[in-house]
């Protein structure tokens, strides 16, 4: 409950005023806040890309890097933010999820990412090795409720 907690602290009353820096194993000192900053309202999708594109409890799309998926939280305005709201409708975020899944895979929004998946497949002279894919939609409805129920935790 507490991480659901500061998250609506931060964003009904915005980001703190404390100084938050972290020190990579080179020594360079980054700025945290200087990050959020440029982030914007997109830094509260970043727990749900997060866990869209992989963590310690979801699987992760092969291939597909935590740069991918923040560059396209960056490019991109793909309401993220629904799935992080524990009162949102399933319908809601699991488009969103689903969304983020497409634009992952193929740069777009498609409507079924096994449609994807086979002309992908179909267009090559040599057949791409399946783990390079795209998920079926069943196998990536069930991602995205992972993912769903690690942002909420």
């Amino acid at each position: 409950m507490i991480p659901t907690f500061s998250f609506f602290w931060f964003f009904l009353f915005g980001m703190p005023d404390a100084q938050v820096s972290m020190r990579k194993y080179t020594g360079q000192v980054i700025d945290n806040n200087a990050t959020a900053s440029k982030l914007g309202n997109k830094c509260y999708d970043l727990l749900t890309v997060h866990a869209l594109s992989g963590c310690d409890t979801t699987s992760y799309p092969f291939g597909k890097g935590k740069m991918s998926a923040v560059n396209l939280l960056l490019k991109f305005d793909l309401n993220l933010q629904v799935f992080a709201d524990p009162e949102a409708k399933e319908v809601d975020w699991m488009k969103a999820g689903m969304t983020f899944l497409s634009y992952l895979y193929c740069g777009k929004a498609v409507d079924s990412l096994s449609k994807l998946r086979y002309t992908l497949f179909s267009k090559r002279k040599d057949p791409p090795k399946v783990k390079n894919l795209p998920p079926t939609d069943q196998s990536a409805i069930e991602h995205v409720k992972r993912a769903r129920l690690q942002v909420l935790i």
